[in-house]
């Protein structure tokens, strides 16, 4: 039952509304209780003439206040709902199926919950009906699967483990799908009053045709079609999702292009750019006018930050779309280039340099060394601020320079070289492999041999997947001495008849290759081709240097040079085994946050990484070895979005329900309970309670009943006093009370709100008793503190819950907390709000602890990297999970260890004294009396909840014993004490 909005649950309650006037007449016919009098008599015969008189009947506005009262509760049993919408399963429709296709892709990901809402409107409404339910995902893992019926209880329980997945939905599999399932339901005579609601994203993604068509099958067939989209109903509204895509324009500019429907509303925002420890470097604001569909920005940056992002990304987007990654192959390079045939350039078609600088300058910064000696050019160019180094027909390099080089590219430079008449007669050490003097020369008068074409290039080669064009042609080349060419030489490339043309060779972190013709024309028509370009961008990708941006983890550097080498030297080219294949790293989920790899994505081929679009079996996300990883982008050809059109006969165009459902029993019981203290204070008020002279004559008369009530009632009032729990058995009130640092206590932050602070408390208690079964730690009951008053000097621990209730520090409570930190201890902040935004940092909790945090010395933070204390102080743990689970632990960010672990051991104490999560520690830690636990742990159950408590046992080891795992460089000694 509903109108204008305000529905009943349970409408036949409201009949008892016809009870209201049997009730105003059994007010009306019983007088109030009579008055009492005590004997004497003489005070009877003094009151025989009384002035007042009781009244017959109870007074009307008393009356009245009964009924209000009566009335209250009748509607509250009822149970009124506000904004009730109207049933979207038709009545006449009862006992046929309900099918769901749902767009679960990338699209569907920013408004989620508003899909999720109207799933569950579905299912409880088919509930009612008992309906079945076949439920239909559009991007699903085996779309040939039959669609088996669910109870529409048991498709609600399977609703919360569906999430949006990185990718565009097929809905045309989906439809087909649907359709062999009305067949097989008109076959069994089952299919009448069927329904079949597709809540869709918005978006075309398909031909409109084969859709349009599609559907038509559906409706012949005799399936009522809803189809639920979002719209722009209202200025702001998000509506339709966003992509965003990026491109590198001119000089190494780096361009945001942002693109979506056309909307009749404008639609601003922000897009960040985010390096790989999780900063934001810059912030770029982008606005798409009304019926305008993309957008681009300019990411404004010094080279060395422009070169440190790995991600764009729009803010306050919750959606795989709004994510595009960068890798190595958008990064701008400083390259220096040199060669031995000095003042060439005044004469261009003729130098080697002219056809490399023409290649690379769009896409690099070139420093050219033209006039003077090569040799002392090679010199200068030999600095950290070069990438990579081109040089062309350089012969013999000897003494300093050859040292500069050799150690600027063992550092992780790229030296690539091209042969010429100075190397045909003489070489240096730092080449690939020993080359034969004299060279080789194909075709000509004197010769028997013709010109060489180039072979396709091998699966290893990073110039895989390039096409060979017929045309380019090998006259003349250097040759290297097959007789030493050794298993750490690489072949890139090769002549048809098998003769090297491109060879190289790893040194430590870095590259030398060396191209065995000229870098003009006069050896090969090579440099004239487009491959000649292509083939030095991938040379250039294989640069390490510092100014590269790098897409990988900080906690990489940490590795020596010696471990690097041996993990990979080109991205996805293992030293060893040579092959091509990328494994899968860190990829994207639909709402955009970076996950570690599920076991059923494969590796990639990188010859085919430009072709390749982003499926289950590749999601987007970064594949290959952390320090030369690949990005496949969910958009890397798309750049512009269409807005759905099923404008058809008989097909029902809903939208998502904005405003949500909202009881009023509850006010409705509590008005009606605040009616009823207000009619007992009037009946004390009518019988004089309230009066001087009635106060002095009950309290004169001490066996009066009335007395004894007011007490009664006295002590009850004050009993439901509000009363601040002191949580704990020990509360620290008077902040200089020592007895606390005479045992371990975990203390929390006192918010104000008493379910939080009761949720903490119970928090703790459960991590204190997992502590005192699993470790020597024996912690006492927890403590709540106020930080404006308590000491916090004795915890080596505290638990900070932020949220709206979190009022912006003071200036002394400030201090207070900063000074609590640099004195070692350590504060846990939880913003509890993974289960409803996107990851890493972002979302309503984080800015409220940014508004919090604004007067505190923070240092810079990061996740959790790989190999620190806090992931091996009591379990080895790799995820950091709470009563949600997604939310890195951030921890404050080491500085950057050197090669020489024993002594960065002694140098840095590296313990945090700063961790933030979102994911709710304390909510999956609470036990309550009986060390049940209280609050369910999402989507992992059990299991989650055991690595929670761990989590807990790493945190409060890492607290009080700090980094003494780190700590290797006195292990020899006490091995050696230990053997005495």
């Amino acid at each position: 039952m509903s109108l204008f909005g305000l529905g009943f649950l349970s409408p036949f309650v409201l009949f008892g509304l016809l009870s209201l006037p049997v009730i105003w007449w059994l007010l009306r016919a019983s007088p109030p209780r009579p008055q009492q009098q005590t004997f004497p008599p003489t005070k009877i015969l003094r009151d025989l003439l009384q002035k007042e008189t009781t009244p017959a009947h109870s007074p009307w506005w008393l009356t009245l206040l009964r009924l209000l009262v009566a009335g209250l509760i009748i509607l509250a049993l009822a149970r009124p709902v506000l904004n009730q919408a109207s049933s979207l399963l038709k009545s006449e429709a009862k006992g046929g199926a309900l099918l769901l296709m749902v767009d679960n892709g990338w699209a569907a990901a920013d408004q989620w919950a508003a899909r999720k809402a109207m799933m569950k409107r579905l299912l409880k409404e088919a509930q009612i009906d008992q309906r079945p339910v076949y439920f239909v995902p559009t991007v699903a893992a085996d779309p040939a699967s039959a669609l088996e019926p669910l109870e529409a209880s048991s498709a609600a329980a399977l609703l919360d483990q569906h999430k949006p997945l990185p990718l565009a939905g097929d809905r045309l599999a989906a439809l087909s799908r649907l359709q062999t399932l009305v067949e097989t339901l008109k076959e069994l005579q089952s299919l009448k009053g069927s329904e079949l609601f597709w809540l869709s994203d918005g978006l075309a993604f398909e031909d409109k045709t084969a859709l349009t068509q599609a559907l038509t099958k559906l409706q012949n067939a005799g399936v009522r079609l809803s189809v639920i989209a979002p719209s722009y109903s209202e200025v702001g509204d998000p509506g339709l999702a966003l992509g965003l895509s990026a491109r590198l324009g001119q000089g190494g500019a780096l361009y945001a292009h942002v693109f979506g429907a056309a909307s009749p509303v404008a639609r601003r925002g922000d897009v960040l750019a985010v390096s790989g420890r999780g900063d934001v470097l810059t912030t770029a604001p982008f606005e798409l006018a009304a019926n305008t569909e993309q957008v681009e920005v300019k990411i404004e940056l010094p080279l060395e930050l422009r070169n440190q992002i790995v991600r764009l990304e729009l803010k306050n987007t919750q959606s795989a779309g709004a994510v595009h990654l960068l890798d190595q192959r958008s990064a701008w390079r400083r390259i220096g280039l040199v060669s031995s045939a000095s003042g060439l350039m005044a004469q261009p078609l003729l130098s080697p340099l002219y056809y490399i600088n023409r290649a690379l300058e769009p896409f690099a910064e070139i420093y050219l060394e033209d006039e003077g000696d090569a040799i002392e050019a090679v010199k200068r160019l030999a600095t950290p601020a070069l990438s990579v180094i081109v040089m062309a027909d350089v012969g013999v390099l000897f003494g300093e320079p050859l040292l500069r080089l050799t150690e600027w590219v063992e550092q992780g430079g790229v030296l690539v070289r091209f042969a010429g008449p100075r190397m045909e007669k003489s070489q240096d050490a730092l080449l690939p492999t020993p080359l034969r003097l004299g060279g080789r020369r194909l075709g000509g008068a004197l010769s028997w041999s013709k010109p060489q074409h180039l072979a396709a290039f091998d699966q290893e080669s990073p110039f895989a997947g390039l096409t060979v064009p017929d045309e380019v042609v090998v006259t003349q080349q250097i040759l290297a001495d097959p007789a030493q060419l050794s298993d750490d030489v690489f072949i890139w490339a090769r002549l048809k008849d098998g003769t090297p043309l491109v060879t190289a060779k790893q040194e430590l972190d870095g590259w030398v290759v060396l191209v065995h013709v000229t870098a003009n024309s006069e050896w090969s028509n090579l440099p004239l081709s487009g491959l000649f370009v292509e083939m030095l961008k991938r040379l250039t990708h294989l640069s390490r240097r510092a100014d590269i941006g790098t897409a990988q983890d900080e906690t990489s550097s940490s590795q020596n040079s010696s471990e690097r080498a041996d993990q990979s030297q080109t991205p996805g080219l293992d030293h060893k085994s040579k092959t091509l294949l990328l494994p899968p790293r860190q990829l994207l989920d639909g709402f955009g946050r970076l996950r570690p790899p599920a076991p059923e994505v494969e590796p990639l081929v990188l010859s085919q990484i430009n072709a390749l679009a982003p499926s289950l079996r590749h999601p987007p996300g970064f594949y290959g070895p952390a320090d030369q990883q690949v990005a496949l982008n969910l958009f890397p050809k798309i750049t512009s979005l269409q807005a759905l059109d099923v404008n058809q006969k008989e097909i029902s165009l809903l939208s998502y329900q904005k405003s949500p459902e909202v009881s009023l029993r509850g006010p409705l019981f509590i008005t009606a309970f605040l009616l009823l203290l207000l009619d007992g204070l009037a009946v004390m008020w009518l019988r004089g309670v309230f009066s001087f002279s009635g106060i002095t004559t009950r309290l004169s008369s001490r066996n009066s009943s009335e007395n004894n009530a007011l007490v009664v009632l006295f002590v009850l009032a004050v009993s439901l006093l509000p009363v601040t729990p002191l949580y704990g058995q020990e509360k620290n009130q008077s902040g200089t009370d020592f007895k606390f640092s005479l045992h371990t206590h975990l203390a929390y932050v006192l918010t104000g709100q008493a379910e939080i602070d009761k949720t903490s408390r119970e928090g703790l208690e459960g991590l204190s008793t997992m502590l005192r079964r699993r470790t020597s730690v024996e912690p006492k009951a927890p403590i709540g503190v106020n930080l404006a008053k308590d000491e916090l000097a004795f915890y080596p621990l505290l638990y900070w819950p932020v949220g709206p209730y979190s009022p912006p520090l003071t200036d002394k409570v400030a201090a207070r907390v900063n000074a609590y930190m640099k004195h070692g201890g350590m504060i846990i902040f939880d913003t509890k709000d993974q289960n409803s935004r996107i990851g890493g940092l972002e979302g309503r909790g984080q800015k409220i602890l940014e508004k919090l945090l604004a007067k505190l010395d923070i240092p810079r933070l990061e996740p959790v990297p790989s190999g620190h204390v806090l992931s091996k102080s009591f379990y080895l743990l790799s995820q950091f999970p709470g009563r949600f689970q997604g939310s890195p632990l951030w921890v404050e960010a080491q500085s950057k260890r050197s090669a020489n672990a024993q002594r960065q051991a002694s140098e840095i104490d590296g313990v945090s004294t700063i961790l933030v999560t979102a994911n709710d520690f304390a909510a999956a830690w609470a036990v309550d009396r009986n060390s049940r636990p209280l609050y369910p742990v999402v989507p992992g159950g059990q299991l989650q909840r055991e690595m929670a408590y761990r989590v807990g046992v790493n945190i409060v080891m890492y607290a009080l014993a700090g980094n003494y795992k780190a700590d290797q460089v006195h292990v020899p000694a006490l091995l050696e004490r230990l053997g005495q």
